[in-house]
């Protein structure tokens, strides 16, 4: 016996996950023009299954694109999650027993025909029997999304564990780079921006990158000498946007006075070599610099990006010892004078926050966003995107910072190695499917509240996700105070 079953595209249905007492072959999804979104088709079988094959009835047309991906379970604690998603080119097999699922995903364009469209998909047996067809029900509505980005995002692709884990020669540099630009590619096709373009900031090809408004901003190395520095600030300065999206971690989360004094003396040579490339630091400490100076007050002098982890929001979490005041009244504070305020996780804080682990339900993934959206901060900070130092096999276990805790599984590492699929570059996930969402919910979120006012959309947020460690687990709950929100603005832009 076979069950199939739909759902949205940010759930996670676990290998053990008991199928719903209703079984449904037909999902609906509503999406703006130039954003993507997704639902998942999923089936268990009391019988070993091989060759399955999804085939699109539907012919393509109206503007949107549609993408098929093979979703693998990864190992953890809680179950089997999945996680990498592989585009699908052929059969796929179910296991006896295990939810097996298949993401179905569209792509719309701002030419994309605005309305109702509906797809209808086969999936096949080996011997070309059709097990089932499933619908998908599309609504675009006719508004667009920008194309340069609202939120901000950034974190490291590290160069030796793709080495490493790619099985590539450490003496081969072109295949190095070659591998790094796909690894950037694909983090720029879900709405993410690495720290490190694919090319040096002096190398003409970069300049592509850093004009592309898929490109939320860029890290300038620091640590080259100071004519490379000043060579690298002439460059950015010949293009407002280029020098806007760029910036400098000056400073990894100084949790001390020595630490502070270490930022202010690399800050104090930035001033003379390149006094416009902003500054960021990220932190989650508030330490009291002397007796008149917070961390907070004295980052003020030399920091243009304060990046503070996500916790840091919530009344009474940051140290205050002089009693400035409430965090986000802060940071609110800087931004008249031009500073940028973005926030992080780690592998901390667990729940009941939003993180980015493998075994957290995918909803919170999304709601991050509207947290952020919720509390001003104009970007996200990822610490690393492919941080599998202290692991063999990420496709067999991403407890992959063990050094801090055995039961967090997938920190810093959002992507998988092609290798073990013969692709020859990085392999996305689950999770980078819901942070391109979030993503794109965050700028929805900001055209809504330029038509509909702010105080209409947090009373949809406030139905998500009221605060930092509250927010719905409930899928059907966020795709209708999102639908809400959709239709409204449709209706303002067009009225």
């Amino acid at each position: 016996m076979i069950k199939l079953w739909m759902s949205e595209g940010f759930a996670k249905i676990t290998g053990e996950a008991n199928p719903p007492a209703e079984l449904n072959n037909a999902f609906a999804i509503q999406m703006a023009k130039n954003e993507s979104e997704s639902c998942h088709v999923t089936l268990n079988s009391d019988t070993d299954l091989s060759g399955i094959t999804l085939r699109q009835v539907t012919p393509d047309g109206n503007g949107l694109t549609v993408e098929t991906l093979e979703e693998y379970l990864i190992c953890t604690e809680t179950g089997h999650y999945p996680d990498p998603i592989v585009p699908l080119t052929g059969g796929f097999d179910v296991k006896a027993g295990v939810n097996k699922s298949i993401l179905i995903r569209f792509v719309s364009t701002e030419d994309t025909v605005a309305g109702e469209h509906t797809y209808v998909f086969e999936l096949i047996n080996a011997d070309g029997t059709v097990i089932s067809d499933v619908t998908v029900n599309v609504k675009v509505w006719n508004f667009v999304l920008p194309m340069e980005l609202g939120c901000a995002t950034a974190g490291d692709i590290r160069y030796p564990h793709i080495i490493r884990h790619e099985k590539l020669d450490p003496n081969d540099k072109e295949t190095i780079e070659a591998y790094y630009k796909n690894y950037y590619d694909l983090m720029i096709k879900y709405k993410f921006s690495p720290h490190g373009l694919p090319y040096d900031i002096l190398d003409p090809r970069a300049d592509e990158y850093m004009s592309n408004p898929q490109v939320t901003g860029f890290r300038v190395d620091y640590k080259v000498d100071d004519e490379t520095l000043v060579k690298y600030y002439e460059k950015l300065k010949t293009n407002p946007v280029w020098l806007n999206k760029s910036y400098i971690y000056v400073y990894d989360e100084p949790n001390d006075v020595n630490a502070l004094n270490i930022l202010k003396e690399r800050c104090e040579r930035f001033k003379v070599l390149c006094p416009e490339i902003p500054v960021l630091v990220a932190f989650f400490r508030n330490v009291p610099y002397d007796e008149n100076r917070d961390q907070i007050d004295f980052m003020n002098e030399y920091v243009n990006v304060f990046c503070a982890k996500s916790a840091a929001w919530k009344p009474g979490w940051l140290r205050d010892d002089l009693k400035r005041g409430y965090f986000g009244d802060r940071m609110d504070a800087l931004k008249p004078d031009g500073n940028k305020v973005w926030w992080y996780v780690c592998w901390e804080p667990g729940y009941p926050y939003c993180n980015m682990y493998v075994n957290e339900i995918g909803l919170q993934h999304r709601e991050l966003f509207w947290q952020q959206y919720h509390y001003n901060s104009d970007g996200f900070l990822y610490w690393a995107l492919n941080h599998w130092g202290e692991i063999e096999n990420t496709w067999v276990d991403m407890a992959n910072v063990k050094s801090l805790s055995p039961h967090v599984y997938g920190d810093g590492s959002v992507m998988y190695p092609g290798y073990n699929v013969g692709i020859k570059g990085g392999v996305a996930s689950i999770r980078m499917e819901c942070i391109r969402d979030g993503v794109e919910d965050f700028d929805m979120l900001k055209l809504a509240e330029k038509y509909l006012g702010r105080e209409f959309i947090e009373e949809q947020i406030a139905k998500v996700t009221p605060t930092l460690t509250e927010h719905t687990l409930n899928n059907a709950e966020f795709a209708e105070a999102r639908k809400i929100i959709g239709d409204a603005l449709e209706a303002a832009i067009n009225k």
